[in-house]
């Protein structure tokens, strides 16, 4: 049903939302206590509605999610799943690709008109949130469906896979390119990615690591903005490490957020969506798919 669907994403994305915005408000808390930001009362109580997965008023802040901006792609996922719920009955393949085109076009449009796409997070450019959600995740159903109808990628090696992804990041683009590189990257290479990915190979060591990577990643996607902000704090007032050695920082930052986000996971996300789900479906009928209970099998154990 389309309330235990949403239900169970809401599970699957809060507590780490939470703990994302927790940070990043304590990191905007100690600004101004220090004198470097805000200390008006009417600021802080209009960051409320962000603990309710909601952005602020534009009046506000131009940022959706100012305690933790990243969080507009989560807004926009959760409206996305709402969306993709009530509409299901309708969603054959021919639906699909038709709502894929048009957020192709979309994606295009806002990476030409913003000059790239580095937006969506804030109400001056909120257009490409809702152009790039409409393209994206409708664009991952319709690779799972083909991929169900037999549309199987040729066998490819894991590591090569990310030594190319690698290397295409790192490629340095001119700003007049932006446009056309963002596009090119969002629309072709990231489904590429994805496809082949379906038929990766890995090595028993890969595999650990695919699958350690594939259970932090969200938890480094939800903390990681405002927990840097908060060691860098640190460090330019105790230890002034980026100054003076920034690959060391840039190190002892990947390391920090990558064992914040395994503690993160494993003891605050992974009991409290168990807590949550085990509340919500109390007396109601549990989902078979044990990946449809945020992660969380019928036996309690995080997934």
């Amino acid at each position: 049903g389309a309330l235990n669907f949403v239900a169970v994403r809401l599970i699957r994305f809060y507590p780490l939302l939470f703990l994302g915005l927790s940070l990043g408000a304590l990191r905007l808390a100690g600004d101004a206590l220090i004198g470097n930001g805000d200390r008006n009362p009417a600021f802080w109580l209009g960051q409320a509605p962000q603990f309710f997965f909601l952005p602020v008023a534009p009046f506000t802040a131009n940022t959706l999610f100012p305690f933790n901006p990243p969080a507009w792609s989560l807004f926009a996922e959760l409206l996305i799943n709402i969306a993709f719920v009530l509409a299901w009955p309708r969603l054959g393949v021919k639906a699909l690709l038709a709502i894929v085109l048009a957020g192709a076009a979309s994606v295009a449009a806002v990476a030409f008109w913003f000059h790239g796409l580095s937006v969506g997070w804030g109400w001056g450019n909120i257009a490409a949130l809702f152009a790039r959600v409409t393209f994206g995740f409708p664009a991952g159903v319709l690779l799972y469906r083909l991929y169900q109808k037999g549309w199987r990628a040729p066998r490819t090696w894991s590591a090569v896979l990310l030594v190319v992804l690698a290397a295409i990041m790192f490629v340095p683009v001119p700003p007049p390119l932006h446009a056309l590189w963002d596009t090119a990257f969002v629309l072709v290479v990231s489904p590429l990615c994805v496809w082949l990915g379906t038929a990766a190979v890995n090595s028993p060591v890969g595999e650990v690591l695919a699958k350690l990577s594939g259970r932090l990643s969200y938890a480094v996607y939800a903390i990681h903005y405002p927990l840097i902000g908060l060691l860098f704090g640190l460090d330019w007032k105790f230890t002034h490490i980026a100054a003076h050695q920034p690959w060391v920082a840039a190190f002892l930052l990947t390391i920090g957020v990558l064992l914040a986000a395994w503690l993160a996971d494993a003891y605050f996300d992974a009991p409290t969506r168990r807590l949550l789900t085990q509340a919500w479906f109390k007396g109601r009928p549990r989902p078979t798919a044990p990946a449809l209970v945020g992660g969380i099998d019928d036996s309690g154990r995080a997934e």
